[in-house]
Order: C-alpha cells, then sequence, then structure tokens
C-alpha cells in the first residue's frame, strides 16, 4: 500500500476524528472509508481518470 501525506482543516480533522472514534476506527482508516465511499458514489473522479 502506498502511504502519503496530507494536509488538512482544523475542523475537518476534528470531525474526522470525532467520526472515527465513534466508529471505532483509526482516523487514517476513516479518511480511507469517507474517501472510497466517495469515489463509489461517483462524487469524486478517481485519480486515474484525471
Amino acid at each position: 500500500t502506498e502511504k502519503k501525506s496530507i494536509t488538512l482543516d482544523g475542523d475537518i480533522i476534528k470531525k474526522v476524528a470525532d467520526l472515527a472514534k465513534k466508529d471505532g476506527r483509526s482516523f487514517s482508516n476513516m479518511v480511507q472509508r469517507i474517501l472510497e465511499e466517495h469515489f463509489k458514489k461517483g462524487k469524486l473522479r478517481k485519480i486515474t481518470q484525471v
């Protein structure tokens, strides 16, 4: 698995951290899950399509 570092806004970090805590997941796992769901729903274009 390739890993990258990103910078997120403080408000987004807090919201994702809260969601992760409620769901019993790690912060990075929650970010991964959110992005995967958006790709599935077509809300974000896959990187290969850019």
